[in-house]
Formats: structure tokens, sequence, C-alpha cells
């Protein structure tokens, strides 16, 4: 299994316009059932961190979706962190065979540190995911 990381080097909306064209390009592959496609989100509040993730499937339609309350004490980075960690596991349950996975992850800080996989902040559920 190979894992690839990416960071829109563009704006926003140059990002937005990347992000469109791939999910289209995966619609037929969406159909066939080749792909999995998560999205993942955290948010935080003064009294509540909220995880959420969705897959979704052909036309972009919702097949999965669900979210957590985590409590007040945990960093954004972490809740983000613990939305990939659950896409993951449904993933695990889920799969029968072997698929291309894309999971979209609205935090550049989660991406980044998911990529250097060391020993900082996170790190038990970088491990887990990596």
């Amino acid at each position: 299994m190979s894992t690839f990381f990416s960071i829109s080097r563009g704006s926003k909306e140059e990002a937005a316009q990347e992000y469109l064209r791939l999910v289209e390009n995966l619609q037929e592959s969406l159909e066939w059932d080749l792909v999995d496609i998560y999205y993942t989100d955290g948010s935080k509040d003064s009294k509540l961190n909220i995880a959420a993730i969705y897959k979704i499937g052909e036309r972009n339609r919702i097949k999965y979706a669900t979210n957590w309350n985590l409590g007040p004490y945990m960093e954004i980075i972490d809740v983000e962190l613990y939305t990939v960690y659950r896409a993951l596991e449904h993933l695990k349950q889920q799969r029968l065979e072997e698929k291309q996975v894309y999971i979209f992850i609205d935090s550049q800080a989660a991406i980044k540190r998911l990529q250097l996989n060391s020993l900082t902040g996170g790190q038990e559920l970088v491990f887990k995911i990596t």
C-alpha cells in the first residue's frame, strides 16, 4: 500500500478547481465502486470539539456520514487527525478488495503532520494512521 499527500500550491480558488477536476475524473471509478472518497473535518469552539467524516459515491451522493463530540480539551490538530484515523477505521471495516482511496482533509497542519511522521504532537494518531 502506498500513501501520497498533496497540498495545492495555488490559491484557494485554484485548489478548488483542482479538486473539482479530480473528483470529476473519478466519477466513473465511483460508479464502478473502484474508488472510495472520504471527507474529514474537525472544528472547535470554546465548549466542544466536533469531528466528522463522510464518504461519497457516484454523483456526490453521501454513502456514509458520522460525527463525534470529543469534548473541549483536544487541540484542533488532534481533532483533525482523529477524523482521518476514523475514516481509515471505517474503510478497514468496509473494504473487501483493493481500491484507491482519497481522503480529503481541509487542514494543512494535519497533512503536514502526517507527512512528518515524527515524534511530535499527535504522534499516537499519526502512527496509527500511517
